[in-house]
């Protein structure tokens, strides 16, 4: 498996240096760095490991992983460093983390591969969310969110413990279930209200989407009017979708699950005024049906009189449609991650589906 040209060495060592800076900011730590050498993997980790003893121990543990597997999947030495993170993931952001010292570090480098300029608006969401006794998030140790002083904003937790729920798969459906029935409590204290899509342009301007942008975002005509065409019927209908202060990055990728089964939910960076459905959709890919019929039951609890509003399905297939118009933008973030043959594969896949979503909006109101 090649590496994807975010993650070469260069690129490593480019943000291991603004680590360096960060830790020295922080204040957190002593003076008593060690040089540490870094390997970089194939899901897009470096691992520190110090010299010595523990190093030693990694190559041997490396010779066995190989002996087993092929050696392109492992890992390669891009060089060494003075930073004391002993792990550090890169994906959209960079995560760094101190286990000796209890300490997690996220950081975002202003030429990353989304267009977010700080973590204050995660810092905020935190913060407010550290009010509610039904909603676990990482607590914040430092917030140096916002940029200052030339040092790329950073966030400092106490390191949060648990599991991915994508490594255990028979509890993908149940952490999607526990994820939506915290953010409907999350919604309900940020109040809800019900709008129609094309009257609050402001949150959500997809519904207002042109011919000449979808051709620029990669669209063909014929498929561009078909979107439109689906759009308009939307506008059209009258029918409203609930609005509220969402997550805006709900997926089940997006939090953690302790020995409790607790469920804490981390990624806040995206939290704005917007369609529920979204973060329904999202958690929908990982929960399928059970999330959809949670949803289902929810809406007509809080609106049970209000006839007006579009069906849970279609809501789906709206922001399925929605979320993915930007071909262009999607694709130079898969090429970030990915290799291009694998790029272009699911571009095709997601093209598919929005015209499939289109098609269903169609025919369906």
């Amino acid at each position: 498996m090649e590496l994807v040209p975010l993650f070469r060495g260069a690129q490593i060592g480019s943000i291991l240096k603004s680590l360096e800076k960060i830790e020295e900011d922080s204040g957190l730590f002593t003076n008593s760095e060690k040089m540490k050498k870094v390997f970089l993997d194939s899901a897009n980790e470096a691992i520190i490991c110090g010299y010595g003893k523990r190093l030693i121990q990694w190559r041997r543990g490396i010779k066995t992983a190989i002996r087993r597997h092929s050696p392109q999947l492992f890992y390669t030495p891009i060089g060494d460093t003075y930073s004391n993170a002993s792990r550090i993931r890169v994906k959209n952001n960079v995560i760094a983390f101190y286990p000796e010292w209890g300490l997690v570090c996220k950081f975002w480098l202003g030429t990353g591969v989304r267009k977010i300029n700080n973590l204050s608006n995660e810092a905020k969401a935190i913060m407010t969310a550290e009010r509610y006794n039904f909603l676990k998030v990482p607590k914040i140790v430092l917030d140096k969110s916002s940029f200052h002083g030339g040092q790329p904003p950073a966030l400092w937790f106490e390191l949060f413990r648990g599991y991915f729920p994508p490594k255990a798969t028979d509890n993908k459906s149940k952490t999607a279930l526990e994820f939506l029935r915290v953010m409907f409590l999350w919604y309900q204290e940020h109040g809800i209200h019900f709008i129609k899509p094309g009257e609050v342009s402001q949150i959500d301007k997809r519904v207002n989407v042109n011919f000449e942008e979808l051709l620029s975002y990669g669209w063909e005509p014929e498929k561009a009017n078909l979107i439109l065409l689906a759009n308009k019927r939307i506008v059209e209908s009258r029918k409203t979708l609930p609005v509220s202060y969402i997550h805006g990055d709900a997926s089940v990728g997006n939090c953690l699950v302790n020995e409790a089964g607790e469920v804490l939910i981390l990624d806040w960076e995206e939290t704005r005024k917007g369609y529920i459905a979204e973060d329904v959709f999202t958690l929908f890919q990982h929960g399928g049906v059970s999330v959809r019929e949670s949803y289902e039951k929810w809406l007509a609890n809080i609106a049970p009189n209000d006839a007006h509003t579009l069906a849970c399905d279609i809501q789906l297939e709206v922001l399925r449609m929605w979320k993915n118009l930007n071909l262009q933008s999607i694709r130079k973030y898969l090429d970030n991650i990915i290799p291009t043959d694998e790029t272009n594969k699911r571009i095709g896949l997601i093209k598919s589906r929005v015209i499939s979503s289109a098609r269903q909006i169609c025919n369906n109101i």
